[in-house]
């Protein structure tokens, strides 16, 4: 049985132009303790269906910081990370449309779980999404060219040292380099985020009003073995887990400048 430290070297069949891509290694990630925890979960709602399974979330931080907050709803537990390492079992688009201002903690006004069609928390009117004023680009009012629907990626990862599924959920700034990742690092060599161990640290961007921001980073660090896909697939991420957008979806605390001599 191959332990979790060794790895199995891959001929790569991607070349350009003479050069060829360092292919992916095989390496073990220790998923046990989620298979353990997940699974009772799932056995527990078969009793009771209206059981929430809890949800463990990556936040970005506003501003330009280089650590992830680990939130898992028992403050003596929260922490803190500049990276981590998992694979996203799920993914799926997701659009909120928060009340104008610098409003903390407010659910928002109208969400996708699909980002094809909307709902209105007040009335339940039902809206399509590529037709909505809300989502056409130069409808902020705080830039006057971004959208005042933000457009987001939700990511279910099974990270490495945790008990429980990690939900990052990516904002506008971060989806460009997600898509990247998934069609010119992976499409490109023939594998899906189900079928690498990606790493997720934070970098700073700037945007034309001089305000810093961070962005995630994605690395592929490594393939998974066939026992470990067989686990992913057998978790059934996103199946039973509620897909709501929320208010700790999207950090929306104001930005400030950030001074670089501080």
């Amino acid at each position: 049985m191959r332990k979790k430290s060794e790895v199995v070297i891959q001929k790569s069949k991607v070349s350009l132009f003479g050069r060829v891509r360092e292919a992916l290694a095989e390496v073990g990630i220790d998923l046990e303790a989620i298979e353990e925890t997940y699974g009772y979960f799932v056995k527990m709602r078969t009793e009771d269906p209206e059981l929430k399974i809890p949800i463990y979330r990556a936040r970005i931080p506003s501003g330009a910081g280089k650590m992830f907050d680990i939130i898992t709803g028992d403050d003596d537990f929260d922490t803190s990370v500049p990276k981590f390492k998992g694979v996203v079992a799920y993914f799926h688009n997701c659009n909120a449309l928060f009340p104008e201002g610098d409003i903390m903690n407010q659910p928002p006004i109208c969400s996708s779980v699909d980002g094809y069609e909307g709902v209105e928390l007040a009335t339940g009117e039902l809206r399509n999404c590529s037709e909505c004023p809300n989502n056409q680009w130069g409808s902020s009012s705080k830039d006057g060219r971004g959208k005042a629907c933000k457009n987001m990626r939700r990511l279910f990862i099974l990270a490495e040292d945790s008990d429980m599924p990690l939900v990052l959920t990516l904002p506008p700034s971060s989806i460009a380099g997600w898509d990247k990742y998934k069609s010119a690092v992976l499409g490109v060599q023939r594998y899906s985020p189900q079928e690498v161990v990606t790493e997720f640290s934070l970098d700073t961007n700037t945007n034309a009003q001089g305000i810093k921001y961070s962005v995630v980073k994605f690395k592929a660090v490594g393939v998974v073995g066939n026992k470990q896909r067989t686990a992913i697939k057998a978790l059934g991420m996103g199946e039973i887990y509620n897909k709501n957008v929320g208010d700790e979806d999207y950090n929306v605390s104001p930005l400030t400048p950030v001074d670089d001599a501080v």
